[in-house]
């Protein structure tokens, strides 16, 4: 699915929500967490009794917070899976909301979330004072009625603001709002920051660590010294890189192994080899480029248009292959700590360097679903190199959705 609206898919690892019963809310723009690669009883549970307690939850399940945003909810039975936050328009007039219904509709049929009840959840800087009444009720009511209009229910319909909170269908809430201190007050609130917690804003998730300025000079010298490679020999070394840099699981890397992999990363066909290598070993990547044979990955397009007949050499690109990578969750813990380690390499880089990498980090937060932190790296690389080729074919990516988290059974 293509639109304009950013996404982020955010099922929690190791958070489930277990509502005691049965009631109404709303969700904002799209961030999701995935549960996938956790047992169930390795979930932890917060149970809530009210709107005041799954307001209070929304924040652990979903592991960031953000202001104008609808965050969609997604349920199995009476446990909550994954939440997908997207942007809202500028306002609620049905000119600038029709394309985010026909969205949120969009997405309800692909995973087929609609007919176990969804729970929205609007946050907005927009409050009940300037407003009059609860922000955006005007919107929530062309979204009670157009999924009605669908055949499906809404588990729960709410909106924070600065000023306060309110459940849209609760003809008891106060023109002005019920207090936030309700939510900070919740049982669910103390639970959940047992869990772990505050949790970062939208905005500064991705944000790339303080360099060391010496390890940085460090670095430099090493890239100013390295020789040109045989024909073939990038294949091994970018292996050996991505074994030292993605596995070192927080050791002190030296400059020169950093320097391999900000160099590994320049060539595309050996940064498609990095990326494989942050969602599974680099000794499969090595064996699967030695079956293959180098001098295909070498032959790779950047982009083209996944081909309909897999005969189609068309289809033979490093996005066709990123996009198919996509239709099967990752390892979630794997592919963090593989950010975590790219984040360092591209902190130390030189600055002319850091595209290649900024796009490898991009490609890594939409692989997760988080579509506005890639796109926020995106753009950093493309202020610093216009038309980098790797960075605008994962822009190019990022405009869709990873077809892992549509699957209905992927946030379990």
């Amino acid at each position: 699915m293509t639109h304009r609206h950013r996404t982020e898919v955010s099922p929690a690892p190791d958070l489930a929500l277990a509502p005691v019963s049965d009631y109404a809310a709303g969700t904002t723009p799209s961030e999701t967490r995935e549960n996938g690669s956790q047992s169930e009883a390795a979930l932890k549970v917060l149970r809530c009794s009210d709107t005041a307690d799954f307001l209070a939850a929304l924040p652990f399940l979903t592991g960031f917070t953000a202001h104008n945003s609808l965050f969609l909810v997604l349920f199995e039975g009476r446990r909550a899976g994954r939440a997908i936050r997207l942007d809202l328009p500028s306002s609620d007039r049905p000119s600038d909301t029709g394309q985010l219904l026909d969205v949120i509709c969009a997405l309800m049929r692909e995973t087929g979330a609609g007919a176990e009840g969804p729970a929205l959840v609007i946050t907005c800087e927009r409050t009940f004072a300037e407003a009059g009444d609860a922000p955006w009720r005007r919107f929530a009511k062309r979204l009670e009625r157009r999924f009605e209009r669908e055949g499906w229910w809404l588990r729960e319909l709410a909106c924070i603001a600065p000023d306060g909170w309110a459940a849209y269908r609760d003809p008891a809430c106060p023109r002005g709002g019920r207090s936030l201190s309700e939510i900070e007050s919740s049982t669910v609130t103390r639970e959940g920051r047992a869990f772990g917690g505050p949790h970062e804003t939208l905005d500064a998730i991705g944000a790339l660590p303080e360099p060391d300025p010496v390890l940085v000079s460090e670095v430099t010298g090493e890239l100013a010294g390295a020789g040109a490679l045989a024909e073939f020999d990038w294949v091994h070394r970018a292996m050996e890189c991505a074994r030292v840099i993605l596995q070192g699981q927080g050791a002190q890397i030296d400059p020169a192994a950093l320097a391999q992999f900000i160099g590994s990363a320049q060539r595309p066909a050996s940064w498609l080899l990095l990326a494989f290598s942050g969602i599974t070993r680099p000794e499969f990547v090595l064996e699967l480029a030695t079956t293959v044979g180098a001098e295909r990955f070498e032959e790779l397009a950047v982009d083209f248009e996944p081909a309909l007949s897999e005969t189609n050499r068309r289809g033979w690109s490093i996005r066709g292959l990123l996009a198919s990578t996509a239709e099967e969750a990752p390892d979630q813990h794997k592919l963090r700590q593989a950010i975590a380690a790219i984040s360092h390499c591209t902190a130390h880089a030189p600055v002319d360097q850091q595209p290649a990498l900024l796009a490898l980090l991009a490609w890594a937060w939409w692989m997760l679903g988080m579509q506005t932190v890639a796109e926020r790296l995106v753009i950093q690389a493309l202020e610093i190199s216009p038309g980098h080729e790797l960075a605008s074919m994962v822009q190019r990516l990022n405009r869709s959705v990873p077809a892992w988290h549509l699957n209905r059974g992927a946030a379990r």
